[in-house]
């Protein structure tokens, strides 16, 4: 897998599923040794356990689902995108600023993580299995990040970018390209007209429509 896919795991290091995880399984690991020198720490152990594995499943699925966005993501806009997908409990106690987002850093480049709202980061991995109005959104947001990533700052730019380039993240995320193609030109006529003047630009087509 490439770099991005490694950038994805590397992000996902310490999420705070991954503390639970590690914790709950030194937990079970203590309560095993106690058992084994007569304390009847067993039950506790057991549970530790269980709840080490639970906590690892959820990091496990969403270092895997944010990893596939990555690659997609990044394979398209010819730069490395990390994606950011907010985390599962936790992450949705803090509010977000939007569907996704990419930071500047200090210098005016933008930032290699985009940043993705759960609901985003769900609806564009269920793609192409879930060919919906919300799951090519989805993808489309995550097309518009990776622009973002590629180093434009401009909403309108970066969404016309998008708008010609989310079919090829589509196709990426394993659909076929006249389905992708079908589903771009879905968004230009029934999506793009509607979004506030910050994010359309003049001129923005699809080639062939």
């Amino acid at each position: 897998m490439g770099s991005a896919v490694t950038g994805a795991w590397h992000h996902r290091a310490m999420t705070v599923w991954a503390v639970l995880a590690l914790g709950f399984a030194a937990a079970f690991v203590a309560a095993m040794v106690a058992a084994a020198r007569g304390r009847s720490t067993k039950f506790v152990g057991s549970l530790a356990g269980l709840i080490a594995l639970a906590c690892g499943w959820v990091w496990w699925s969403d270092a895997r689902m944010e990893a596939r966005l990555s690659q997609a993501a990044s394979a398209v806009a010819g730069v490395q995108v990390h994606v950011d997908c907010q985390e599962l409990f936790f992450g949705e106690w803090m509010p977000t600023r939007g569907a996704g987002r990419v930071d500047a850093r200090d210098d005016g480049s933008m930032d290699d993580v985009a940043h993705l709202d759960r609901k985003i980061c769900t609806a564009a991995a269920s793609w192409p299995e879930d060919d919906t109005d919300d799951a090519y959104t989805a993808v489309h947001v995550l097309t518009h990040e990776a622009g973002h990533v590629r180093g434009e700052a401009n909403e309108a730019a970066t969404e016309c970018w998008a708008v010609q380039n989310s079919a090829r993240v589509a196709e990426a995320l394993g659909a076929s390209r006249p389905r992708s193609e079908r589903r771009a030109q879905w968004y230009l006529r029934a999506v793009f007209p509607r979004m506030s003047s910050t994010y359309r630009g003049d001129g923005c087509t699809i080639s062939g429509s």
